[in-house]
């Protein structure tokens, strides 16, 4: 693929009005409706200038193959999460190279499936802890909103597994509050941080007060740990301990890193997974009939096991499915090392290339009735017919998110034990929209009634 053509072309894409300012533009203020518009209109590579600099959008999947797979050395993540970096570290998730590797290859036990059984134990307890707290909330006020929800949920969880018994209220409180704020961050001050961090507007102030808070109580941990040669069987505890090929520990920066990492892809994306999965659910009352029987007849009135999750194929079909529609990741951004061509197409050095799992997803060409809520698409059977890369929630090659099968487990936790107590019905004339900012969110939440079965 990289061989030189006969004749070297550009995509196709749209023109270029005010040196490229309009796509900048349309990107900034509606990333996800700009780039739907442009695969509609050009196909599976579209090429458009912001501002001089060439952006191309992939939707074709040897092209993915090629760049996600085949020659990953060559397609860095690129200046976006180098400048992210100022707010998230230089953990596995902005990292590259073989420093990624290394840190990579150190952090893997913390996921390994081994461990699953102790981070159901933490997931349990603290979904049980949800659940007593909206039977009480909901005796005053039955509207809940469920993104809201679902991100202190998972703040708990991610710092308990984290943590164990050194996760604190005041820990959590910094985490939520954080969270919140940049969350609500206007996606253009994430294009540089560096900048954007010293602008005199109370909403910055507010982002960096709240970062310098969760900071301290990170490092109080960490600091803790490594002083007192504190021993926990958590995911810190085995950060602490892990070494790499030349036998050196982590550093105490490195440590809250990958910490910080963990606490900020771990809530954010999980959240939105099982928010969106919840209203699918609301809105599809056949699946959610499915759903409930699987629950009812592998759980009844018990508690959820362990074991049991292997036993909710349907509920693990639902999550599937959710991540098929709405993937958090919406946009994986890579930078091109080189020149190189892609067929016929010459691929300039520096230029970005966009590969968008929510567009991939819900092509036609990859997916029988995209736009409906089917579970059963990911059944063993009908499965064998999605093609690969056609279905990249978690992303593809040696970037593949490293939490992937603790995330389908917490989800079928979450999904079947507050289904099973809570009737949810979305509140009547609240409007569902998407925001595209860093990751596939609700812009204004989802506001479930809940009430008690």
């Amino acid at each position: 693929m990289d061989s030189k053509p006969k004749n070297i072309l550009e995509p196709p894409g749209p023109k270029h009005k005010f040196l490229g300012a309009n796509a900048y533009f349309s990107f900034l203020t509606d990333g996800l409706s700009f780039l739907t518009k442009l695969h509609k209109e050009y196909g599976d590579i579209v090429m458009l200038k912001a501002s001089g600099h060439r952006i191309y959008l992939i939707a074709d999947l040897k092209y993915i193959d090629h760049i996600l797979v085949r020659d990953p050395e060559n397609f860095t993540k690129g200046v976006g999460f180098q400048r992210g970096r100022i707010i998230l570290g230089n953990g596995i998730l902005t990292s590259e190279g073989p420093f990624h590797h290394s840190q990579r290859k150190m952090i893997n036990p913390a996921f390994h499936r081994s461990r699953w059984e102790l981070y159901f134990s933490i997931v349990r307890k603290s979904v049980h802890n949800l659940i007593a707290d909206w039977k009480e909330r909901i005796k005053k006020e039955n509207v809940l909103e469920m993104h809201e929800e679902m991100l202190n949920l998972f703040v708990e969880i991610i710092f308990s597994t984290a943590f164990s018994e050194d996760k604190n209220k005041r820990l959590c409180d910094c985490a939520k509050k954080f969270g919140d704020l940049f969350h609500k961050l206007n996606p253009i001050y994430l294009l540089d941080p560096h900048k954007a961090l010293k602008l005199p507007f109370p909403s910055i102030n507010r982002i960096k007060k709240a970062k310098e808070d969760l900071d301290n109580e990170i490092y109080k941990v960490i600091d803790k740990r490594l002083k007192e040669n504190i021993k926990r069987d958590d995911i810190l505890g085995i950060m602490v301990d892990a070494k790499d090929e030349d036998g050196k520990q982590m550093s105490r920066e490195q440590l809250y890193d990958e910490i910080f990492t963990v606490y900020m892809a771990g809530t954010d994306t999980s959240a939105k997974v099982m928010t969106w999965g919840f209203y699918l659910l609301e809105q599809n009352k056949k699946d959610a009939e499915k759903f409930l029987k699987e629950v009812d007849d592998i759980l009844g009135k018990r508690d959820i096991e362990f074991e049991d999750f292997e036993k909710l194929t349907f509920t693990r079909l639902v999550l599937n499915e959710t991540m098929r529609m709405y993937p958090p990741v919406w946009l994986l951004p890579r930078t091109a090392e080189k020149d190189f061509y892609l067929d016929e197409y010459l691929i300039h050095k520096d230029s970005s290339i966009f590969i968008t799992p929510y567009l991939l997803q819900r092509n036609p060409k990859y997916f029988e009735n995209p736009e409906k809520f089917d579970p059963e698409r990911f059944n063993p059977e009908r499965k064998k017919s999605i093609k690969k890369f056609s279905f990249i929630p978690f992303g593809a090659g040696q970037r593949v998110c490293i939490g992937e099968g603790f995330a389908m487990l917490h989800g079928a936790v979450i999904l079947s034990l507050i289904s099973r107590e809570f009737k949810m019905t979305l509140k009547k004339g609240h409007k569902i929209k998407l925001s595209s900012s860093l990751t596939l969110r609700p812009k204004y939440g989802v506001k479930m009634v809940v009430e008690p079965k």
